[in-house]
């Protein structure tokens, strides 16, 4: 029997290697400053005033340093040798045989060490400092393409191959972008300072090694580093002084030729010196708690449902969303899951997430607890959303035939937003309702916490007193499209959502904070937004940019269009949604991966009912894209085979 898809995408994505333990991830966030030993500690008479000696890497771990650095080059034969230069006696290190080189003295007298001594003595200790490992530059791609698979193999062999132990580092974007797709989850920080932030993204670098002067000169650099969550390190700072300012920086490591000053400059700033004080141990595998459900449908259509806007979610609007008919007149089953969700109310004048306007241009203030349930009676309602998707597949099936699988629901959680005015953060913060007959304060984390607790509580109380025939409840989302200011409200709020059993879901904006850090905050699932359709300033440069990015990162993708797709708006955007659908089918998404549409309210009813020819051929060319995908037609396989008949 084939696996679901979407259910190996969803728990491959969950087992992520974790290294959040006892000081052994870079970018702890806790304050406490690393110091890495550069070239090991050879500025000492135990390192034997020798660079990337033997001594000098024994000498960092005595020392109790938090890690050490050291320089990786592959011969011409493949023999993996630590060593700063690329030319040794004027022959380059990747054009020439090992035994030209072997005999070649360090200050101290050794040979230059070789990958196996160094990997061979780290692995035999109860403690090491973590391994900064910087594989210089290699002349050809396939020279760098065999270096970085000889690293890892090498890592592996010697039992290193641990993001609790091992990280890595390098002044060529290539490489960095081979050593992230050869060892996720580890720590791969570019030394250059040539890239902006959203090249590093796009090469799947999540930290920066940079020259410290560059970075002092330059703090929006790190600035936009930090929102993407990426660890900091700078090079190679000598002297107290300069110490001194980059550590008021906030950074995460500091490399130096000098540990020892390093080392008293941290004390006399009272800032904690990060120390590795545990066994190396290999780092646990996350374990994902076993869901009840499983999101395993290919197309999800956001239906913005709610509010005094958008009460027209009932069985003849429904009905267009769950079946059409294609120019030979054979009718298909459209969409296969609905996300319902809210950003505001005209009517209420209220907001479900800061920063939506009213028509007269105003703020939108907060959502209180009765917006948040009036939601959920819209959406439970008789005749509308939920019932009435359940009713059209019931219709449809009468005339299709068993639709194989129930079609899947998703709903979103409204945003606990702090103040009663989100943008102004006035009116007070205890706004929103009642918890437990207690009125609730949401500047307290656990009270925003208890909010969405009662949601998600409503909701599954709703849902299991109906009953329902050919939907399924099968996850939740979080409203918001980035997570900055929530703290530690994602992980905990996921960790309720999976104890009933659910995945978590997200859709961030391109680059939203934090964007490529969905695991990490709890999400199961995530559909990134090229937001192509809306800006007419953008190529479609960033389509290819998102379709990778999403594949880089573990991510499905989201298609947008609005009414302006029709040929005859003043605006008409039919072409940018025709360049969707073939960067889809281009980069892999069409065929292997499930993707979420926003269509605001009336994208498909307008190119379905429209007069013009051009917009019928639009709906049709965009209902043939979803329906008839080859996802769709292994979904119909393997869902009906795990989940059973509909019936």
């Amino acid at each position: 029997m084939i696996k679901s898809l979407l259910y190996i995408l969803v728990m491959t994505m969950t087992a992520v290697t974790s290294a959040a333990a006892s000081g052994n991830v870079p970018g702890h966030g806790d304050g406490a400053v690393g110091i890495v030993a550069h070239r090991g500690y050879w500025n000492c008479e135990e390192g034997g005033y020798a660079r990337n000696s033997f001594a000098a890497f024994k000498a960092a771990a005595k020392a109790g340093f938090w890690g050490t650095e050291f320089d990786v080059s592959m011969t011409a034969d493949g023999q993996l040798l630590v060593f700063h230069d690329e030319v040794i006696n004027g022959k380059r290190i990747d054009h020439t045989q090992y035994a030209e080189l072997s005999d070649y003295r360090l200050e101290n007298g050794e040979t230059i060490p070789t990958l196996d001594e160094f990997l061979e003595y780290a692995s035999a200790q109860k403690t090491f400092p973590m391994l900064v490992f910087e594989l210089k530059g290699h002349i050809t791609d396939e020279l760098q393409d065999r270096a970085v698979a000889a690293s890892v193999e090498k890592l592996k062999e010697y039992g290193m191959f641990d993001p609790s132990k091992v990280m890595f580092i390098s002044f060529y974007i290539r490489q960095c972008s081979l050593l992230a797709k050869a060892a996720p989850g580890f720590v791969v920080q570019y030394l250059g300072s040539d890239r902006t932030v959203d090249d590093l993204l796009d090469n799947m670098v999540n930290g920066i090694d940079a020259y410290y002067n560059h970075l002092l000169q330059t703090p929006d650099y790190m600035q936009m580093a930090r929102k993407h969550g990426f660890s900091v390190n700078v090079w190679t700072v000598n002297d107290a002084e300069n110490m001194g300012k980059v550590l008021d920086l906030g950074i995460d490591q500091l490399t130096t030729d000098h540990p020892d000053i390093a080392r008293r400059v941290l004390s006399e700033k009272n800032i904690p010196e990060l120390i590795r004080q545990h066994a190396l141990k290999p780092a646990k595998t996350a374990r994902q708690k076993k869901l009840k459900k499983h999101l395993s449908a290919g197309d999800y259509v956001l239906c913005y449902a709610g509010g005094s806007q958008s009460k027209f979610y009932d069985i003849d609007w429904m009905k267009d969303l769950v079946t059409y008919t294609d120019r030979d007149g054979k009718e298909h089953w459209l969409f296969d899951g609905f996300l319902f969700l809210q950003i505001m109310d005209h009517g209420a004048g209220v907001a479900f997430d800061p920063g939506h306007r009213a028509y007269d241009g105003s703020y939108l203030q907060s959502a209180l607890q009765s917006d948040w349930l009036d939601l959920i009676n819209y959406w439970f309602e008789d005749g509308q959303c939920l019932d009435a998707i359940d009713r059209c597949v019931a219709e449809a099936a009468e005339r299709l035939g068993d639709p194989g699988y129930k079609r899947e629901i998703i709903i979103s959680i409204p945003n606990p937003i702090p103040y009663k005015n989100p943008v102004a953060n006035t009116g007070g913060t205890r706004y929103w309702g009642l918890l437990d007959g207690e009125v609730a304060d949401f500047s307290r984390p656990e009270d925003r916490l208890a909010a969405c607790k009662w949601f998600i509580d409503e909701v599954l109380e709703r849902y299991h007193q109906h009953r329902y025939r050919y939907i399924e409840l099968s996850g939740f989302y979080f409203v918001t499209e980035e997570t900055t200011g929530l703290g530690d409200l994602m992980p905990e709020l996921s960790g309720y959502i999976h104890s009933k059993g659910y995945p978590f879901t997200w859709i961030p904006y391109y680059n939203a904070p934090g964007w490529n850090l969905w695991k990490e905050k709890g999400f199961d699932m995530a559909w990134y937004q090229p937001n192509y359709f809306f800006n007419d300033w953008l190529t479609d440069e960033r389509l290819v940019s998102a379709c990778n990015r999403a594949l880089n990162y573990g991510m499905a993708m989201e298609m947008e269009f609005d009414e302006r797709a029709a040929a005859d708006s003043p605006d008409s955007r039919a072409g940018r949604l025709r360049e969707y659908m073939a960067a889809y089918k281009k980069y892999g998404s069409w065929e292997k991966l499930p993707i979420a549409y926003y269509i605001s309210h009336k994208g498909v009813h307008t190119l379905k009912y429209s007069k013009d020819p051009a917009d019928v051929e639009l709906y049709q060319d965009f209902c043939d894209f979803v329906a008839k995908r080859p996802l769709r037609a292994r979904l119909a396989e393997t869902n009906g085979s795990r989940y059973g008949k509909a019936r």
